[in-house]
């Protein structure tokens, strides 16, 4: 399927745009050490952020291409990932009616009982060259499958890119500020539990024992 391209932006577009930049902008001057970040780790790691009951998801893809233009002519290609080129970012921000990630919500009150906010779904890409070949499942999960994987959105590829680089870099300055722990013997598990109750105690008990 050809990607629809955007001539000249509308409303809607700029409107889009100016609040994806203005998020960035924010972002990358707070202090994100407390942010509620959860991250789904993989060849491309997918980030989601929730602010109250605001949830921002952000993964990074390849795209499906092209190397030839013959390949193109015989429906041969491929999965690819090149910087610039075929780079894929996609979004998806919701309002939720708690202050949960919906999996989680989904799990606790059913899904039936689901009641949310799209806020935006986009994807958008690097160039024109590839797109992103779905599933079926995935085109029922949004709203509107052309503007999450058929169009470039080119005018939202920036921004999208910087916030996905700025949760990544959190989530990298976490992983390298962990605490390193020496292991206790498997086998004495006495006192692993021990250990356990130890530190459970010492950082939730409110009254300490005399």
């Amino acid at each position: 399927m050809a990607k629809k391209q955007i001539s000249q932006l509308t409303p809607a577009d700029q409107s889009r745009q100016e609040f994806m930049t203005s998020l960035v902008n924010i972002l990358a001057h707070s202090d994100l050490s407390k942010l509620d970040l959860s991250t789904f780790v993989g060849e491309h790691n997918a980030y989601s952020a929730l602010v109250d009951n605001y949830e921002i998801n952000i993964g990074r893809t390849p795209v499906y291409a092209y190397p030839k233009s013959w390949n193109r002519v015989l429906c041969w290609g491929r999965w690819d990932f090149e910087p610039g080129i075929h780079e894929r970012y996609e979004v998806r921000i919701f309002e939720n009616p708690k202050d949960m990630r919906l999996r989680k919500y989904v799990r606790i009150f059913g899904r039936e009982n689901v009641n949310f906010n799209t806020v935006m779904e986009y994807g958008t890409m690097a160039s024109g060259d590839g797109y992103y070949l779905c599933t079926r499942y995935e085109r029922d999960m949004v709203t509107d499958a052309d503007d999450m994987f058929y169009k470039q959105n080119k005018h939202l590829f920036v921004p999208t890119k910087q916030l996905y680089n700025i949760l990544d870099s959190e989530y990298n300055r976490r992983a390298a500020n962990a605490t390193d722990y020496k292991l206790s013997d498997a086998n004495d598990k006495n006192a692993i539990y021990e250990k356990i109750l130890h530190t459970v105690r010492n950082k939730f008990l409110k009254v300490k024992a005399k």
